[in-house]
């Protein structure tokens, strides 16, 4: 069953050889928006400023994980994630405070659904809440911008095991 895995899943620098892990789900994080919104005031943005740096007052949702919220800053000021050191996070904390008039609701899981009520008109949220949100709602698009975050939930056999065989017929029943 690792045929059938993306090999850009695969390999990843705390299992290079996927001797003890294989990625079992991924997601990407971007930005859900409402197209009808944009297409009556201004051009889309395709990137981060769309969250950060609204050119017209809309209300947007943020993660609601202070974690995220300074990496995805991280991505939109300076390209990347790391490193940060203390001058770069006071700029990412003033950031914040100026979006924060912007900030309809912090809602992660929930992003989806503020989008698509019509609450906010752009959402930072990850890929499976747009998709499923925009079979319901054709006005919902998603953007992924230049610089994202892909985050890949992994499962691990234990060193230690003794029922190794087991392990095995769970991993091919989980990826059949």
């Amino acid at each position: 069953f690792i045929r059938k895995i993306h090999p850009g899943l695969l390999k990843r620098s705390f299992d290079p050889k996927n001797t003890y892990s294989l990625p079992f789900s991924w997601e990407i994080f971007g930005i859900g928006i409402d197209r009808d919104f944009f297409a009556a005031h201004a051009e889309i943005p395709k990137d981060w400023e769309i969250i950060f740096e609204p050119p017209i007052p809309y209300k947007v949702a943020m993660t609601n994980d202070p974690i995220e919220a300074v990496q995805f800053a991280s991505l939109y000021l300076y390209q990347g994630l790391y490193p940060v050191d203390q001058e770069k996070l006071n700029q990412i904390q003033a950031l914040l405070k100026k979006q924060y008039p912007s900030v309809e609701a912090y809602a992660c899981f929930r992003a989806d659904y503020l989008l698509a009520t019509r609450n906010c008109v752009a959402a930072l949220t990850s890929s499976s809440y747009i998709w499923r949100t925009k079979r319901q709602f054709p006005f919902v698009e998603f953007l992924i911008p230049k610089n994202s975050m892909l985050t890949i939930e992994n499962i691990a056999i234990p060193i230690a095991t003794d029922r190794e065989e087991l392990v095995y017929a769970f991993l091919r029943f989980l990826f059949s």
